[in-house]
């Protein structure tokens, strides 16, 4: 017999005999886990070495010592059911929360009886969002026993958040993303970086980043009436609210940028002082762009990605870090704290839109 069989009739015996002893504690053991689930031990920076480098796991509950083998297999196989809907309403995976993938990954890694790979740092923000900790710093160097990239940064609390957030954008300084920026500021509290000019002597400044992105390309739709004729973005099918005029803005589509940020379109146009602003299609309020200029694509292999079809038809729009947050809606405290920020598989895989200055 195939042995994916065996597997298969000994989850779905351990399924039966969970909802039959669920059933029978009136629903209790739903809420036991759900409350093992929810609770903030999962969001502590340091179990991830705990957990992660551990020779042998135990967790202890009340008088209680459980170990991996109890916890890790019930948890993976049902966790769909760990969650505060009535009777025994299940979520799908893809639907799980950022605390629910967080537990599962602590599940599984137990499971697996097996030292971590490698991964970068980026990668470990990737797979654990949201970890917590009463010092910012830990919620760096919880990580760097773990992470492949990040010897250059040291552990010292005398540091600077600043310094400290420096270190890590500059690992991937030529590798960045919208999303990795919003989590690096969420993470520790901080938006600035020390200045090139004034490093160790206290004086800080918001990062510049260097966007390249193509022009809006539009398409013309026509209908049966020519009221009903407009221009739609190329890359998007969005329809272009007018006017739309190329050569009094510049206009960009965001939807190839990053997974996380809200797609519209932003435009580059000059001020009545001559300064060039950028804003989003629909708002008022215009952001001051550090510097514009035609791009290079650039043939070398070091240049950032610009994907197929790259052609000189390119812009660099400079940006400083706060406008970005801005520009992109940054969440609120009291939305990232309900969802905790996360960072883009694009990120993780070295598809960048942006680079640290």
């Amino acid at each position: 017999m195939d042995p994916r069989y065996g597997a298969w009739d000994m989850q779905n015996d351990q399924e039966k005999r969970w909802l039959q002893r669920n059933n029978e504690t009136n629903g209790q053991l739903k809420r036991d886990w759900f409350a093992v689930l929810e609770d903030r031990y999962w969001t502590r920076a340091w179990i991830t070495q705990e957990i992660l480098l551990a020779q042998n796991v135990k967790f202890l509950v009340n008088n209680l010592e459980v170990t991996f083998e109890q916890i890790s297999g019930c948890a993976v196989g049902q966790l769909e059911y760990f969650n505060d809907l009535k009777g025994n309403a299940t979520i799908h995976p893809k639907n799980f929360d950022v605390k629910t993938r967080v537990f599962w990954y602590y599940m599984c890694s137990i499971g697996e009886q097996r030292k971590p790979s490698e991964s970068k740092l980026i990668s470990w923000f990737t797979r654990l969002p949201g970890r917590q900790s009463c010092y910012v710093y830990d919620r760096v160097y919880s990580l760097l026993s773990l992470a492949s990239d990040a010897s250059s940064i040291k552990v010292d609390y005398r540091t600077s958040r600043s310094e400290l957030l420096y270190q890590v954008m500059n690992l991937y300084r030529t590798r960045m993303c919208i999303c990795a920026w919003f989590y690096m500021v969420d993470m520790l509290d901080c938006y600035h970086v020390p200045d090139a000019k004034g490093r160790g002597n206290r004086s800080d400044t918001t990062p510049v980043f260097r966007l390249p992105m193509k022009p809006v390309r539009t398409e013309s739709v026509m209908g049966d009436k020519i009221k009903d004729w407009y221009d739609a973005c190329s890359a998007c099918a969005t329809r272009m609210p007018p006017p739309f005029d190329e050569k009094v803005q510049t206009t960009f589509c965001v939807k190839s940028l990053c997974y996380n940020i809200q797609d519209g379109h932003v435009h580059v146009y000059k001020n009545k002082h001559g300064k060039y602003e950028v804003k989003r299609w629909g708002d008022t309020t215009g952001y001051d762009v550090v510097h514009f200029q035609p791009g290079d694509p650039g043939t070398s292999k070091d240049d950032i990605n610009l994907g197929w079809g790259s052609s000189p038809d390119l812009y660099d729009v400079f940006l400083t870090g706060d406008v970005l947050m801005k520009l992109f809606s940054y969440p609120d405290e009291r939305v990232r704290q309900a969802v905790p920020l996360q960072i883009c598989s694009w990120a993780q895989e070295g598809v960048t839109n942006m680079e640290l200055c």
